[in-house]
């Protein structure tokens, strides 16, 4: 039985927050973020408020005038422990406007922040239990690093949603789902064969514009995740250019193209589910193959 949920009328500032709180079925009016793509499908109801660099720099009066209008009752603030794009770093302006203000630090781990988002919201007794449950799962999560030795290229696709205007992404080495997801379950990134000298953003996206060398790469299995229609879009058009890579490139030739969740290190309180998902998929490629 699910518990209640609850409306929070104010402003979360930080991905981990709004993460946290929807497992504790506890809900905000207004978000600012950044780090998930696309998080707005994931919250329908809780208006997306520009990104934290915006309202910790040039954008900050749009979060007074939105704080304003809502008549809101406080503002809680995610302390991720960096130097910068922190939201709790306004903590003490916002405090000098008159403006009620919490903080959940993460840098002390996971299971921490759980009982500082109890404490915070005032639902000790609902991050107990969810604590126990996330613990539970995390220790039914069996890492091996020979489990399913495929080539993987995994690409990230982002939807404006006005415009509806897609831009891609490789996650390449190292980024939260290969030293997570992939590496955990033995496959191989192998996109590092596609990198270009475009900057490397958040958890490992690096922007691209097209799928050149991808024939160089010869993946066994493409991951399409976030906004799936672009990452096709894109192979469609590669195809097009180069006909003869639907035989240089395994994926092609055995139609292993699979669409999955993204990850990145705000939804570590999906990560779980993610996992598995991503093994069950991983696992049905490698017999296949």
């Amino acid at each position: 039985m699910q518990d209640n949920p609850i409306l929070f009328n104010g402003i979360f500032i930080g991905d981990r927050i709004i993460e946290l709180a929807h497992k504790l079925a506890y809900y905000t009016k207004v978000h600012i973020g950044g780090e998930i793509p696309m998080i707005e499908r994931d919250y329908p109801f809780t208006r997306q408020l520009e990104c934290v660099a915006c309202a910790l720099g040039a954008k900050r009066k749009l979060l007074y005038s939105s704080y304003k209008k809502l008549q809101g009752e406080g503002i809680i603030l995610e302390d991720n422990g960096l130097d910068q794009f922190n939201p709790a770093s306004i903590q003490s302006e916002l405090e000098e406007e008159g403006i009620k203000t919490s903080i959940i630090p993460f840098f002390d781990g996971e299971y921490a922040a759980i009982e500082s988002a109890g404490k915070v919201f005032q639902l000790e007794g609902r991050a107990e239990k969810f604590l126990k449950k996330y613990i539970k799962d995390r220790e039914k999560i069996v890492q091996n690093s020979e489990l399913f030795p495929l080539s993987v290229v995994v690409l990230l696709g982002i939807m404006n949603p006005e415009t509806y205007e897609g831009y891609l992404f490789l996650e390449v080495p190292n980024s939260a789902s290969d030293k997570h997801l992939l590496q955990a379950l033995g496959a191989n990134n192998v996109t590092k064969e596609m990198m270009t000298d475009e900057e490397i953003h958040l958890d490992g996206l690096q922007r691209i514009y097209n799928l050149d060398n991808l024939e160089r790469a010869k993946p066994d299995v493409i991951i399409l995740t976030g906004e799936a229609r672009i990452g096709q879009n894109a192979i469609r058009a590669q195809i097009a250019k180069n006909p003869k890579l639907i035989e240089q490139v395994p994926a092609l030739a055995k139609q292993q193209i699979v669409s999955l969740p993204h990850y990145c290190l705000a939804k570590i309180y999906r990560y779980p589910e993610i996992f598995n998902q991503w093994k069950m998929e991983l696992s049905y490629c490698f017999n296949t193959v």
